[in-house]
Parts: structure tokens; sequence; C-alpha cells
């Protein structure tokens, strides 16, 4: 599933955005959601790009790290019929007859 804002967004719009989209997935019986990525290009007032950069130069990346266990709804174990023997089902049958 992929879901894409293109244009010009400031902070607080793309917030309200991002947070109704996740939303309307409830519609979709979606509860949890994995692999999320986004990218974006910081820019000012002026249209100048700005990038978070550490002390090395390189770019930096923030993750944000959500350990939820996995739990997944256990499997109802059916029930086998009994075993028996067919002399076994031969005898009673005939004994119930008499």
């Amino acid at each position: 599933m992929r879901i894409k804002f293109t244009g010009r967004w400031n902070k607080q719009s793309l917030k309200n955005a991002i947070c109704e989209a996740i939303d309307e997935l409830q519609f979709y019986d979606i509860e949890f959601l994995s692999g999320v990525n986004l990218y974006f290009h910081g820019e000012n007032i002026n249209f100048d790009k700005i990038e978070i950069r550490n002390e090395n130069d390189a770019p930096v990346m923030f993750i944000y790290d959500n350990n939820i266990p996995i739990i997944k709804p256990r499997k109802r174990k059916r029930r086998k019929a009994p075993v028996i023997s067919l002399e076994d089902f031969r005898r009673n049958k005939t004994d119930k007859n008499k």
C-alpha cells in the first residue's frame, strides 16, 4: 500500500493529512502498519532546501522503533472422533438389535 502526498506542505497541514489518511484505514479493517517510510525534503520559507547533517557531514536518519510483539490468534484444535474397531461396532449394533 502506498500513500503519496505531492506538492509543498507546511508541517501542520501535512500532520493533519497524514493522521486523516491513517484514520481512513479503519474502513479496510487495517489495525497495524509495518514497514512505514516517510521521505521528504525540508525547505525554508524562501524555498531553500534544508538538510539535517551530523558532525561528519552525513545526512541524518531518524528511526522510531515500536517493538510490539506479534501475537497471532491460536487456531482451534479439532476434536478427532474416537477410533473404534469395526468388530466392536458390529458387536454393539447386534447387541442393541436383540
